[in-house]
C-alpha cells in the first residue's frame, strides 16, 4: 500500500512538474515579447528625440542670424555716427578710415578677408577717382579748345602728379589710361563686379561650411547614441543572465517545496477546523460587545442632547448680553446729547424762573393730595396684611388634609381591587377641597399683585417728595424735574423687563414640563391595555390631565403666568404623594401585559 501511495505521488509530482515547465516557457516567451516591444519602443523614441534636435538647432540657426544682422546694422549705425562728428569737428575722411581700420584690426594677427568697412573704404575711393578723372577730362577738353595742345601737355603732367600722391596703387594704371578714358571706366566697372561676385562665392561657400558641420554634429550625435546602445545591450545581456540564474534557482526550490507542501496541507485542513470553531466563538464575544456598544450610544446620544440644550441656553444668554450691551451704547449717546442740551438749557433757566415761581405753588398743592392718598393707602395695605395672615393660616388647614387624603390614597392602592365608584363622596370632598385651594391661591396671587402696585406707588410718591426738596434747594426746577421723570421712567422700565424676564424663564419651564407630562401620556397609554387593574392609574393620569387643561386655559384667558405656577406645583406634589404611597416598580410588576418597563421607569425618573 505505502508503495502505491508513493507511486501516485510520484506521477502527480511529474505531472505537476511538466506543467510548471510549461508555465515557465510561457513566461519566458511573455518575457522575451516584452523587451521586444521596449526595445522598439526605445528605437522609436531616440528617432523622435534626433528630429526634435534637429529642429531645435534649426531655430537656434535662424535665432543667430536674425541676432548677428542686428548686431551689424548695430555696429553700421554707431559708426555713421562717429563719422558725422568726426566730419562736424573738422577731421578728414582718410584719418577716420584709418582710426576704424585699426580698431578692427585689434587683436592676434591672423590670415583674414576684408571687412565690410575697408570694402565700403575701398569703394569710396575708386568713386572718388572716377569723379576727379571726370573731372579732368572735361577740363582738358576745354583747354584743347582754348589754349591748344601744350598746355594739354602741361595739364596731363600735373594730373599725373596728383594721382601719384593720392593713390601710389593705382598710379600705374591711371597713368597710361589718361589717354583712353573709356577704358578707365569699363576697368573700374569690372572691378566692382569682380567685388560682388567674390562677395557671393564668399556667401556661398559660407553655407556650404555650415551644411558640413551640420552633418558633422549629426554624425557625432548617432555615434553616441549607438555608443549608448551598445551599453545598454551589455547591461540588459547581464540582468537577462542574473535572471535566468535566479530562474533555475527558483525551479530547484519549487521542486523542493512541493514535497514539503503535502504535509503542509494536512495541516491546513486542522488549522481550518480549529478557525471556523475559533470564529464562532469570535462571533459571539461580537454580539456581545455590539451589545455594549449600542448601550454606550444611547448614553452617548442622551450626553449630546443635554450638551445641545445647554449649548442653546448659552446662545440666548449671549443675544439678551449684545441686545442688553446695545442698549448702553444708545443710553450712552443720549446721555452725551443731554450733556449738550444742558448748556444751552442753563442759559434760558434764568428766563423761566418768574414762570416757575407760580407752578411751586400748584406742584405744593398736589402734593398734599398726594400725602392724603398716600395715608388711605397705608391703611389698606394693613388691613391686606392681616388677610396674609389668615390665609397662611388656611394653608396649614390645607396641608393636614392633603396629608389625611394622601394617607387614604395610600391605603386604597395597596389592594388592587378598589372601586372608584362607591368611594364618590370621598371624591366630592377631595374636589371641593381642590376649588377651596384654587380660590385661595387665586387670591393669594392678586393681594401679591396689589402690594407690589402699593410698592411701586409708595417708590414714585418717595420720588415725588425727593423731587420737592431737590425744587425747594435749586433754581433750575423745570430741569430737575425732567430730570427726575426720566430716571423714573428708566427705573421703572428696568423692573418690569426684569418681570419680563423672569416670566418668560416661567413660561419656558411651564412648556418643558408640560411636554413631560405629555411623553409619561405617551407611554402610558402605550403600555397600559388592563382597565381593571390599573383602573387607579389611569383615574390619576385623567385627573392630572384635567388639570393641566384647566392651567392652560387659565393661562390662556387670564394671562396670570403665577397663578399657573402654583397650579402646577401642586398638581405635581399630589402626584408625587400618589409616589409615595404606590411605588410604580410594584405596580409594573403585578401588571402582566405592560411591555416597556424600562422605558416607564426612565421617564418616571427623569420627570422625578
Amino acid at each position: 500500500v505505502k508503495l502505491e501511495s508513493i507511486n501516485e505521488i510520484l506521477v502527480m509530482y511529474q505531472a505537476k512538474e511538466n506543467a510548471a515547465d510549461q508555465k515557465i516557457a510561457a513566461l519566458n516567451s511573455i518575457h522575451a515579447d516584452k523587451i521586444r516591444a521596449l526595445m522598439n519602443s526605445n528605437q522609436l523614441l531616440k528617432k523622435e528625440n534626433k528630429q526634435l534636435e534637429k529642429l531645435t538647432k534649426e531655430h537656434k540657426r535662424s535665432e543667430l542670424i536674425a541676432q548677428l544682422q542686428k548686431d551689424v546694422a548695430d555696429q553700421d549705425s554707431i559708426i555713421e555716427t562717429l563719422r558725422q562728428i568726426c566730419v562736424q569737428k573738422n577731421v578728414s575722411d582718410d584719418q577716420i578710415d584709418n582710426q576704424i581700420v585699426s580698431m578692427l584690426n585689434k587683436g592676434p594677427p591672423r590670415i583674414r578677408a576684408p571687412t565690410r568697412e575697408e570694402l565700403k573704404m575701398e569703394i569710396k575711393k575708386f568713386k572718388g577717382l572716377l569723379e576727379q578723372m571726370k573731372k579732368k577730362i572735361n577740363e582738358n577738353d576745354t583747354s584743347n579748345n582754348n589754349n591748344g595742345q601744350k598746355q594739354q601737355k602741361e595739364i596731363n603732367n600735373n594730373n599725373k602728379q596728383e594721382n601719384s600722391v593720392i593713390d601710389q596703387s593705382v598710379h600705374s594704371e591711371v597713368s597710361e589710361s589718361l589717354d583712353s578714358n573709356q577704358n578707365l571706366v569699363r576697368k573700374i566697372e569690372q572691378l566692382i563686379n569682380e567685388n560682388d561676385e567674390l562677395r557671393l562665392n564668399l556667401k556661398a561657400q559660407g553655407q556650404i561650411i555650415e551644411k558640413y558641420e551640420d552633418q558633422l554634429m549629426l554624425k557625432s550625435d548617432e555615434i553616441n547614441e549607438l555608443r549608448n546602445a551598445k551599453t545598454d545591450y551589455v547591461i540588459i545581456n547581464r540582468k537577462y543572465e542574473t535572471l535566468y540564474y535566479e530562474f533555475e534557482k527558483l525551479k530547484e526550490e519549487t521542486k523542493m517545496k512541493y514535497i514539503m507542501n503535502f504535509d503542509k496541507e494536512v495541516r491546513l485542513d486542522e488549522m481550518e477546523i480549529i478557525n471556523k470553531n475559533q470564529a464562532e466563538n469570535m462571533k459571539m464575544q461580537e454580539d456581545d460587545l455590539k451589545m455594549e456598544i449600542d448601550s454606550l450610544s444611547q448614553q452617548l446620544e442622551q450626553k449630546i442632547r443635554e450638551y445641545q440644550e445647554e449649548k442653546t441656553k448659552s446662545e440666548d444668554l449671549q443675544i439678551k448680553y449684545n441686545s442688553t450691551s446695545e442698549k448702553l451704547k444708545q443710553e450712552e449717546q443720549k446721555t452725551k446729547e443731554f450733556s449738550s442740551k444742558n448748556y444751552y438749557l442753563a442759559q434760558e433757566n434764568e428766563k423761566m424762573q418768574k414762570q416757575y415761581s407760580t407752578q411751586i405753588a400748584s406742584l405744593t398743592s398736589q402734593l398734599k393730595e398726594v400725602q392724603d392718598d398716600y395715608n388711605q393707602i397705608f391703611e389698606e395695605r394693613k388691613i391686606l396684611s392681616q388677610e396674609l395672615k389668615n390665609l397662611q393660616q388656611i394653608n396649614e388647614k390645607l396641608t393636614e388634609y392633603q396629608i389625611k387624603t394622601q394617607n387614604l390614597l395610600g391605603l386604597r392602592l395597596d389592594g388592587q381591587s378598589w372601586d372608584f365608584g362607591k368611594n364618590s363622596e370621598f371624591i366630592l370632598e377631595q374636589r371641593q377641597l381642590k376649588q377651596k385651594i384654587r380660590e385661595l391661591t387665586l387670591r393669594e396671587l392678586e393681594l401679591q399683585d396689589q402690594i407690589e402696585g402699593l410698592k411701586l406707588e409708595k417708590k414714585l410718591k418717595e420720588q415725588r417728595e425727593s423731587a420737592q426738596t431737590m425744587l425747594n434747594k435749586n433754581k433750575n426746577v423745570n430741569m430737575s424735574m425732567e430730570q427726575i421723570k426720566k430716571e423714573q421712567i428708566n427705573q421703572a422700565r428696568k423692573e418690569y423687563e426684569s418681570k419680563i424676564t423672569q416670566l418668560r424663564l416661567k413660561i419656558k419651564n411651564l412648556e418643558d414640563k408640560n411636554q413631560q407630562f405629555d411623553e409619561l401620556m405617551n407611554i402610558l397609554a402605550s403600555n397600559i391595555e388592563n382597565k381593571d387593574q390599573n383602573s387607579d392609574i389611569s383615574i390619576s393620569v385623567q385627573s392630572l390631565q384635567k388639570l393641566v387643561q384647566k392651567e392652560n386655559s387659565s393661562l390662556s384667558s387670564q394671562g396670570n403666568i403665577s397663578s399657573g405656577i402654583s397650579k402646577f406645583n401642586s398638581a405635581r406634589n399630589s402626584f408625587k404623594a400618589y409616589e409615595s404611597n404606590s411605588s410604580i416598580e410594584n405596580i409594573l410588576n403585578k401588571s402582566k401585559n405592560y411591555k416597556n418597563k424600562k422605558a416607564l421607569l426612565q421617564a418616571f425618573k427623569q420627570y422625578k
